[in-house]
C-alpha cells in the first residue's frame, strides 16, 4: 500500500448501497494509524471508528455479518499470517437489516486528487445468507438449499382458513418489495397441495398473509388473510400447472400477484389491499393439504428486489 498520508486506506467493506452517505462497515490498515473499524450506521450519519494503532500492512482482514432481527451485527477479525488463527477485534450492529448489501474491497489515499495503490490478494466473500426456516402450525418439514434451489418438503392440512400449516423460507421485507419464484416441482399429495410465494406478519399459524402459489390440479391462485385469526379469502385464480413462476409485489399495503409460464411474460391474478406491519416477512411456501403425507417443493430463479 502506498504511504501518500498517515490514514490511506485499504481493507474490507460491506456497504448498504453506492451512494456516498451510504450506510457501510469497514476493516482498514493504514501506514501508520494501525487498522480500524469504521462504520456509519445510518443513511447519512456520523462516522465511528475503533482503532489498533501497531498493526501494519501486510495484515489478513475479515467482516462477517450476521442477522439477529430486528438488527444485523458485523465482527471485523484480523490476524497477521496465514497460519494465525483470526481474532475477533470489534463488532457492531446496524439498527435494521442492510437489504442485499454490497461487500468488497476498498482504498482511500485521504488526500483529495492523489492516488494511492493497494495489493490484495487471498480474497473470497462467503454470500450472507438471511434465509430462515420455520415449520408453521404444524412440525414435520424441512428445507434445503443448494446453489440457487430451494427445496422445501411441507406437511399440513392446508394455507387457508383462521390458520395455516406449511413449511416456510422466509426473510424480512423492510417496506415494498417483490419475489419472483419458478416452482419447479410439487409432489401431488392432493389437488389442492400448495407451493408458492407469501407475504406473512408473522411466523404464527394465524397470521396475516398474503400468498401466490401453484397446485398440481387447482391451477394458480392468490389468497390472503387480511386480518390475524381471520378468514381466508381468494383474490383470483388462472389456469396453471407445474413448472411455472410466481410472483407478489408490495407496494405499501396493496399486494398484487402475478403468474407465467416463461418467467418473462405475467400475467395478474389478483390485488388487494391488507394492512400490515411496514417489516414483515417474504418467502417460500409449501403445504401438503394432507396431513398424513409430505409434500416436496422445488424453487430456483428466486429473486427478492426493493423499488
Amino acid at each position: 500500500m502506498e504511504t501518500v498520508n498517515a490514514w490511506t486506506k485499504a481493507g474490507v467493506m460491506i456497504r448498504a448501497h453506492l451512494g456516498a452517505s451510504s450506510p457501510h462497515a469497514s476493516f482498514f490498515v493504514s501506514p501508520s494509524k494501525g487498522i480500524a473499524f469504521q462504520r456509519r450506521l445510518t443513511e447519512g450519519g456520523a462516522s465511528i471508528s475503533t482503532g489498533l494503532p501497531g498493526v501494519t500492512a501486510p495484515v489478513w482482514l475479515r467482516l462477517v455479518s450476521e442477522v439477529n432481527s430486528p438488527n444485523e451485527y458485523v465482527r471485523a477479525y484480523y490476524k497477521k499470517n496465514a497460519s494465525d488463527p483470526w481474532t475477533q477485534f470489534a463488532q457492531d450492529a446496524f439498527p435494521s437489516v442492510v437489504w442485499q448489501p454490497y461487500a468488497g474491497l476498498a482504498v482511500s489515499s485521504h488526500a483529495d486528487g492523489t492516488l494511492a495503490a493497494a495489493a490484495f490478494s487471498n480474497v473470497s466473500v462467503a454470500p450472507k445468507s438471511d434465509w430462515q426456516d420455520a415449520s408453521i402450525g404444524r412440525t414435520g418439514g424441512q428445507a434445503s438449499t443448494s446453489g440457487g434451489t430451494f427445496t422445501l418438503q411441507g406437511i399440513g392440512a392446508d394455507i387457508w382458513g383462521t390458520s395455516d400449516q406449511l413449511e416456510y423460507v422466509y426473510q424480512q421485507c423492510p417496506g415494498s418489495c417483490t419475489i419472483t419464484a419458478r416452482v419447479a416441482s410439487l409432489e401431488n399429495t392432493n389437488q389442492w397441495a400448495k407451493a408458492g410465494v407469501m407475504f406473512r406478519e408473522s411466523t404464527g399459524a394465524n397470521s396475516r398473509q398474503v400468498d401466490m402459489i401453484v397446485s398440481p390440479l387447482k391451477g394458480a391462485a392468490m389468497q390472503y388473510r387480511a386480518a390475524t385469526g381471520g378468514a381466508s379469502l381468494s383474490a383470483g385464480t388462472i389456469a396453471g400447472a407445474v413448472p411455472g413462476w410466481v410472483r407478489l409485489v408490495r407496494s405499501g399495503n396493496v399486494f398484487t400477484g402475478f403468474w407465467s409460464t416463461d418467467g418473462v411474460t405475467f400475467t395478474q391474478v389478483g390485488s388487494v389491499t391488507a394492512v400490515m406491519n411496514a417489516t414483515i416477512w417474504v418467502g417460500l411456501a409449501v403445504t401438503s393439504h394432507n396431513t398424513a403425507a409430505v409434500a416436496a417443493a422445488e424453487f430456483d430463479s428466486v429473486s427478492l428486489t426493493q423499488p
